[in-house]
């Protein structure tokens, strides 16, 4: 299994009144061989128990910027760290 951060979309319920408003946040998402299996139940914030690892945090997090935006209604039900 493998894992990398992608943004996925969230329909917003804080914005009930905008018809199809919707959130976007960075998630831990895991793959195998067939696809993804599932993804951090959390938004991820940056982490690093140094500047180094919080900067190479940082740039693990910007690739997802590259890759699509994944609905969150589209994946697996399957939520690690709840």
């Amino acid at each position: 299994m493998t894992w990398n951060y992608r943004i996925i979309s969230h329909p917003s319920w804080d914005m009930r009144d905008e018809k199809g408003a919707r959130v976007y946040r960075i998630h831990e998402v895991f793959s195998d061989e067939s696809g993804i299996v599932g993804y951090s139940a959390q938004g991820c914030e940056p982490y690093g128990e140094t500047q180094e690892e919080l900067v190479r945090d940082m740039h693990y997090m910007s690739l997802a910027l590259e890759k699509e935006v994944l609905r969150v209604e589209d994946l697996p039900t399957t939520k690690f760290g709840e």
